[in-house]
């Protein structure tokens, strides 16, 4: 059966066979080079001024590689940007289903591609809009099992692309001629962060960090030529008045062999002096304040923060402690902005290739988990279910994280409470030993089986029970007087009126034989008295 034409967002049918072919590659013979460019190299502040002007127009190339010699060359700035595309990417990922028949399935699908080890990666290389301001990767898609499957997703070079004039959010890819077309839907994951609002091209990071960078390479340049000539004597060269020019040049030349060789020869009519120059302790330091202070601007830029990545020994160390490597508002919103992309550019595409398209779509989730208080939630639950507030306890495993347990699977037990005996109080002390420090053994002290409930519960009452209470338990548990309490049930049941309840219960009350019990209890008591006065 033929497959039904499948429109994308912009109304026009999508071509399924194209989805299979690279379109965004690299060409040996077209405009789409591999080949780096380096506009950094011997930039000044006017044609820095000049790459930003012109990248804010359709054509951003030399923009982009500029971007990319900073983020390669400016060590700090490559550091911490690095820092929050991980943080970023290693968040926990889910995928929710929408609330539509085949919703579970739908999101089961996604999931499988979402959880691969290599979707990562994917998301590294998406990322790379947070300093470039934007970011494409193409979609290589696989039919080999008869399911549209991403492949990979591949990230291209954005220098390859240019700006619609109408609409400079919008990208077209170079065509091998160098035309720009505009992108095949499902096609692309184009990721566009909002770290500032306007154009894309204006929200990245290493647009704002630039000047930064040059100022500071300026700065390390001028502070490598101090370097290299501080405490190093002045050699002054003198000669006489009437020197001619190719003495003044054989003078000259002999004073630059001395700095680098040591050794010279000068005509005897001229003469060298060399003059000591200052090695103070702040030689350098208007260098290394200018480098650190444009560190510290790019630490601010890009986490929010410099308390980890910037402090100093026995200064700032406690204050760093207590800040996360990336701010996390920033990080919150950077995993907000990437799974909206996610969702619109590889959920949306998967489920309508292959399932058609929805109402609503499975939703991909980036973001940490839910820090919760155990503790906090077990003492208020304690609190509340002995205040007789009745909690379902399916709904206590869903708020700790837990499952259900299996059919068959070993389950934790509580831990053994001990049962007081004759003569002693709860906790296996005897009633003359009560304010000693140390008890008895605990294997001299009985212990109730975790699995008998009303053992249990009586060990844990124990400390308001009396002599009389557990006389009456043992005595029950002996059968010595056991009520028939089902028949007496049913017999109450049957009555229509108080009066015939009365009674039922008398005519119970002479079959149960008071008079017995009554006997069996003062002779317990006699005991347990007995006992009592014997052991003090």
């Amino acid at each position: 059966m033929a497959r039904r034409a499948l429109y994308g967002p912009d109304g026009e049918v999508i071509d399924v066979e194209a989805l299979r072919r690279e379109e965004g590659g690299a060409t040996t013979m077209g405009v789409r080079q591999v080949q780096p460019e380096h506009p950094s190299y011997g930039l000044s502040p006017e044609g820095l001024a000049s790459i930003l002007r012109t990248s804010e127009s359709t054509d951003p190339q030399r923009f982009f590689a500029l971007c990319a010699d900073i983020e390669e060359r400016e060590m700090h700035y490559r550091s911490v940007l690095g820092t929050r595309k991980a943080a970023v990417a290693q968040l926990e990922i889910s995928v929710e289903p929408a609330a539509v028949p085949g919703g579970v399935r739908q999101a089961d699908f996604v999931r499988e591609f979402v959880e691969r080890p290599e979707f990562v990666l994917a998301l590294v290389d998406a990322l790379d809009a947070l300093g470039k301001g934007i970011s494409w990767s193409e979609i290589v898609w696989d039919v080999s099992e008869g399911q549209f499957q991403p492949r990979k997703l591949a990230l291209r070079d954005p220098r390859w692309f240019r700006f619609a004039q109408h609409d400079l959010a919008t990208g077209l890819l170079l065509d091998a001629n160098g035309q720009p077309q505009p992108l095949k839907p499902y096609k692309w994951v184009t990721h566009q962060p909002k770290l500032l609002s306007g154009i894309p091209i204006r929200n990245g990071l290493t647009r704002a960090a630039a000047y930064g960078w040059m100022f500071k390479n300026f700065s390390l340049k001028s502070w490598l030529i101090f370097l290299e000539v501080y405490g190093h004597p002045l050699r002054l060269g003198r000669y006489p008045q009437n020197a001619t020019a190719a003495e003044k040049r054989t003078l000259l030349r002999a004073v630059s062999e001395l700095g680098s060789d040591a050794a010279a020869i000068v005509p005897q009519t001229m003469n060298i002096e060399f003059i000591d120059a200052p090695t103070g302790n702040g030689g350098g330091s208007p260098f290394k304040d200018m480098a650190e202070y444009f560190d510290l601007q790019a630490s601010k830029l890009v986490l929010g923060q410099t308390g980890t990545t910037d402090a100093v020994a026995g200064g700032s160390r406690g204050l760093g402690a207590v800040q996360n490597t990336v701010r996390e508002d920033i990080e919150r919103m950077d995993a907000l902005q990437l799974a909206a992309t996610v969702n619109r550019d590889i959920a949306r595409p998967m489920v309508d290739l292959n399932f058609g398209p929805q109402k609503r779509y499975p939703t991909v989730r980036i973001g940490r988990p839910e820090q919760k208080d155990v503790k906090l939630i077990l003492d208020n639950i304690e609190k509340l279910v002995d205040r007789g507030v009745r909690v379902e306890e399916a709904q206590v495993l869903d708020l700790l994280g837990l499952e259900e347990p299996a059919e068959g699977a070993v389950l934790l037990r509580p831990r053994p409470v001990s049962v007081a005996k004759p003569g002693e109080q709860p906790g296996g002390a005897s009633s003359s030993e009560g304010d000693r420090a140390d008890g008895p053994a605990d294997d001299d002290v009985p212990t109730a089986e975790p699995d008998e409930p009303d053992t249990v519960a009586a060990a844990q009452d124990a400390d308001r029970r009396d002599w009389a209470d557990l006389t009456v338990d043992q005595l029950i548990a002996d059968g010595a007087w056991l009520p028939d309490t089902d028949e007496l049930e049913r017999e109450l049941a049957a009555c229509a009126s108080v009066e015939e309840a009365e009674k039922v219960l008398a005519a119970h009350l002479d079959k149960l034989g008071i008079e017995k019990l009554a006997e069996l209890i003062g002779q317990a008591r006699f005991m347990a008295r007995g006992t009592a006065i014997t052991e003090r």
